[in-house]
């Protein structure tokens, strides 16, 4: 009986050997792929750069202004292509009073007043702190004009 739980556990051992064989061999295929990945990732961030840089160098305006000025053939405004009023227009007069009404009639807007852009709290403070210093030394400079004291 004990030679058959000897063989049962000698079988036992080789099949275990050869299923962690196996599974060595596909970890091994799968850390692979996973390097093969990872070199694929870095040649893509490096052309990712070099196409970033490509792209600055294209929105340049040095070089747009070069390829403005060899295919759009564009030349400054010259003086008497501007006019003074918009009545001045080709065709434009009695337009206004005719057509205008009819194709887009006039609309009030009442467009918001532009505020300021609100600033961090410790700006405001130094802003705050600076305006009276300001203002003290105004006063100092009134005073010592006026022939007061400090």
């Amino acid at each position: 009986m004990s030679r058959r739980w000897t063989m049962y556990g000698v079988m036992m051992v080789i099949i275990m050997a050869g299923g962690l064989y196996q599974l060595k061999h596909a970890v091994e295929a799968k850390d692979q792929i996973v390097q093969q990945l990872h070199q694929n990732y870095l040649a893509d961030q490096r052309a990712i750069r070099v196409l970033k840089a490509e792209w600055a160098y294209l929105n340049s305006p040095i070089y747009l202004q070069e390829l403005a000025g060899r295919h759009l053939r564009l030349r400054p405004t010259a003086p008497y292509q501007i006019l003074r009023s918009p009545s001045a227009i080709p065709l434009r007069r009695g337009l206004s009073a005719r057509i205008a009404p009819k194709i887009a009639p006039r609309l009030e807007y009442s467009y918001p007043a532009p505020r300021e852009k609100p600033r961090p709290l410790g700006e405001r403070r130094v802003q705050s702190r600076v305006g009276e210093l300001i203002v003290r030394f105004e006063r100092a400079i009134l005073r010592a004009n006026s022939g007061g004291g400090p």
